[in-house]
C-alpha cells in the first residue's frame, strides 16, 4: 500500500471517527436531557474500540497524527465529563434536564448561563464548524476573543444607533474559503 492511499484510508477513518463523536455527543445530551431513556454504551463501546486500532499504529503524517491525538483527547475528555454526569446522577446530585444539575439541597450547582454566553458558545460552534468544513488552516480564535469580538460590535452599533438596547443577528458564514462572523441589526 503506498503511502497515498494510506494517508486517504486514514484520513476516511479519522473523519468517520469524528462524525460518530458528534453524534455520541448529541445522543448524550439527550440522554441527561431524558429524551432518550437509555445511556448510549454501545455507540461509546463503538467508538472507544475505532479510536483503539490506531494505537499501534504508527501514523506518519504529521497532521494525521495531531487529527488522531486530538479526536482520542476530546473522546477521552468526553468520556471522563459522561461518566461524571452518570455518577451524580446515579447519587441523586444531578437532575437530569437541568443544565449544571441541581443538587439535594435544591440550589442550582452552577448558575444558569446567561443568553449572551449561550450567543457566544453557539458562535464559536459554529465558527468552530465553518472552519473545519473550510480547511482553510488559519489560526482559529478561541472562546474569549470571539466573545470579545462580539461584546465590540454590540458596543459600537449601540454607539451609532444611538441606543443600549441592540439585538444583534449573528452568523458564522465561508467567504473566500475562509470562516467569517456576519453580525446585522435585529428589527422589531
Amino acid at each position: 500500500m503506498t503511502q497515498q492511499t494510506d494517508k486517504i484510508i486514514i484520513n476516511k477513518a479519522l473523519a468517520d471517527i469524528e462524525a460518530k463523536l458528534r453524534e455520541l455527543e448529541i445522543l448524550y445530551e439527550k440522554y441527561f436531557l431524558k429524551i432518550e431513556k437509555r445511556e448510549p454504551l454501545r455507540e461509546r463501546e463503538d467508538l472507544a474500540r475505532r479510536l483503539r486500532q490506531f494505537v499501534n499504529r504508527r501514523i506518519l503524517q504529521t497532521d494525521l497524527n495531531f487529527r488522531y491525538q486530538t479526536l482520542s483527547g476530546r473522546f477521552y475528555s468526553y468520556a471522563q465529563y459522561w461518566d461524571r454526569i452518570v455518577r451524580m446522577i446515579d447519587e441523586g446530585k444531578y437532575t437530569r434536564g437541568q443544565p449544571g444539575g441541581v443538587p439535594t439541597g435544591g440550589k442550582p450547582s452552577a448558575p444558569a448561563p446567561s443568553a449572551d454566553d449561550v450567543q457566544v458558545d453557539t458562535l464559536y460552534k459554529d465558527y468552530l464548524r465553518v472552519s473545519e468544513a473550510c480547511q482553510s488552516g488559519g489560526k482559529v480564535p478561541d472562546r474569549a476573543q470571539i466573545a470579545a469580538f462580539l461584546t465590540h460590535q454590540k458596543e459600537k452599533v449601540a454607539q451609532k444607533l444611538g441606543s443600549s438596547n441592540v439585538n444583534l443577528s449573528v452568523e458564522v458564514v465561508a467567504e473566500d474559503g475562509k470562516p467569517k462572523i456576519k453580525v446585522r441589526v435585529k428589527k422589531g
